[in-house]
């Protein structure tokens, strides 16, 4: 098989295999189903990141930025975009808001 086609396909397997752990999972541990998912997931995702890019590739991808101070400013910005919906989205019992206001 093509490495591309592989490549190209893996996300999509990973996907799937989330969700049937999760379907065959879910009455044996419930709501904390989302913490074995986390991990294969997260070691899926990894294992094809080493598999097709290599351990070389992702050094030259974690290495001190050459570019212009100005993108590297543009790229934590919308890496903070998230943050922004998550703290939109979260609801605090008043209790806290109480607590803390005292």
């Amino acid at each position: 098989m093509n490495k591309y086609f592989i490549g190209f396909v893996s996300p999509i397997a990973i996907i799937v295999i989330c969700s049937i752990s999760t379907i065959l999972l879910n009455n044996v541990i419930g709501k904390w189903i989302f913490i074995p998912v986390f991990i294969l997931y997260w070691g899926l995702s990894f294992f094809i990141t080493v598999k097709f890019a290599g351990f070389s590739s992702m050094k030259n991808w974690f290495q001190k930025p050459k570019g212009k101070a100005g993108w590297l400013i543009l790229s934590i910005f919308i890496g903070f975009i998230p943050f922004s919906i998550f703290f939109c989205s979260i609801k605090f019992p008043k209790k806290y808001f109480i607590t803390l206001s005292r």
